[in-house]
C-alpha cells in the first residue's frame, strides 16, 4: 500500500459509480497514471468496458451487496466515492428513493470502507432548498468527521458523455435544431469541464494522502468549479457559434416560459487557484470535436443534475 507523499506510485483505487458519466472519465483517467482500479456499479459490468479494470456488481443501498464487493477487492489505497442519484428533479420527486441512495447508501460506503482514504462526490446545490441538496448535505455531515474523508462539491459538469444542457443544446444545435432556453436566459450557471473534475477528484485524493500543494480545507470540502458565471442566453450562443463552424448553421435560441416546478438555483464559488484548466469556449469545441466519439454513460450511478431546459443544476 501507499504511503504518505507517495499517491503517484502505482496505486488500487475503489470507484463507486464509475460506469457513470463522470465515472467513466475518471475511470480512464486513472487507468491513464497506471493505477489498478476496481468499479463498484449496480449494473456491474457497462456494454462497452474498460480493459484492465475490474467490475462488481452491487447497489450501495445494500450493505451485504457492498461489503461483499469490497472483500472481493481486498485492501486499496483510495476509495472516489460517485455513486448516486444525482438528477434533482427526480429526487425531488422521490425523495424515498433519494434517501435510500444518496444518504443511506452513501453511509454505508464510508462505514464500510474503513480506514481507506475516500473522496465523496457532493453537489454546489447543498444549501438549497432541495430534497438533493438536503440528501447532498447529510452525506457531507456524516463524511466530516472521518480523518479519511474528503467532499468534493460538483458545479454544472459538462463534456463527452454527459447528459446535462450543453450536451443537449450541442446535440440539438449540431442537428440543426434550435436551442430551448426557458425564462428571460439570465439565470447564471458555473460550467465545469468532466476533465477538470477529474482533475479536482485526483488532487482531493492526493490531499488525503498529503501529497498535494494545497492543504484540506477545515470544513473538508472542496468547490469544483471555475470562477465565471455564465448566463444561459451566453451558455446557449457559445454551443451556437462553436457548432456553426461544423455545421455552417447558426442555432437559433428559443425562449419559452418557464415550467412550473422547475429548479432554479444560481450558484457560484471559489475554485483551487490553479484549476481549473478549460476553458467554456475550448469545453464545448473539445465537445464538439469528440461528439461521435463520445463516451455514453452506462448506468445512472451518477448523472448530471442540470435539466434540459437549463432550470436546475448541480
Amino acid at each position: 500500500m501507499i504511503k504518505a507523499g507517495d499517491y503517484n506510485l502505482l496505486a488500487k483505487y475503489i470507484v463507486t459509480g464509475g460506469t457513470g458519466f463522470i465515472g467513466t472519465h475518471l475511470v480512464r483517467r486513472l487507468l491513464a497514471g497506471g493505477h489498478e482500479v476496481h468499479v463498484i456499479s449496480r449494473g456491474g459490468t457497462p456494454f462497452t468496458p474498460f480493459e484492465n479494470v475490474t467490475y462488481h456488481q452491487a447497489d450501495i443501498a445494500n450493505r451485504s451487496a457492498l461489503e461483499t464487493a469490497l472483500a472481493a477487492i481486498g485492501e486499496a489505497d483510495g476509495c472516489f466515492h460517485l455513486a448516486g442519484i444525482a438528477d434533482a428533479g427526480y429526487c425531488q420527486s422521490d425523495p424515498a428513493k433519494s434517501n435510500e441512495t444518496n444518504v443511506d447508501g452513501s453511509a454505508n460506503v464510508l462505514e464500510a470502507i474503513g480506514a481507506t482514504p475516500v473522496v465523496c462526490a457532493s453537489s454546489a446545490m447543498v444549501g438549497t432548498n432541495t430534497v438533493y441538496g438536503l440528501h447532498k448535505q447529510i452525506m457531507e455531515d456524516i463524511a466530516k468527521p472521518m480523518n479519511n474523508a474528503l467532499c468534493v462539491r460538483f458545479y454544472n459538469v459538462y463534456g463527452e458523455g454527459g447528459k446535462g444542457v450543453v450536451n443537449l443544446f450541442t446535440d440539438r444545435a449540431l442537428h440543426q435544431q434550435s436551442l430551448i432556453v426557458f425564462g428571460d436566459g439570465q439565470q447564471t450557471r458555473d460550467m465545469i469541464h468532466v476533465s477538470d473534475i477529474t482533475t479536482y477528484l485526483t488532487e482531493a485524493m492526493e490531499m488525503l494522502h498529503g501529497d498535494s500543494d494545497y492543504e484540506i480545507p477545515d470544513n473538508r470540502i472542496l468547490h469544483a468549479c471555475t470562477g465565471v458565471t455564465l448566463t444561459a442566453h451566453q451558455i446557449a450562443e457559445t454551443v451556437s457559434q462553436e457548432a456553426f463552424s461544423l455545421t455552417g448553421f447558426e442555432a437559433p435560441i428559443d425562449f419559452r416560459e418557464m415550467p412550473e416546478g422547475s429548479i432554479n438555483v444560481s450558484l457560484s464559488g471559489t475554485p483551487l487557484p490553479t484549476l481549473p484548466t478549460q476553458s467554456f469556449t475550448n469545453g464545448v469545441q473539445k465537445l464538439i470535436s469528440n461528439y461521435d466519439s463520445s463516451p455514453q454513460a452506462q448506468t445512472n450511478d451518477h448523472v448530471s443534475a442540470a435539466s434540459p431546459n437549463i432550470t436546475s443544476n448541480k
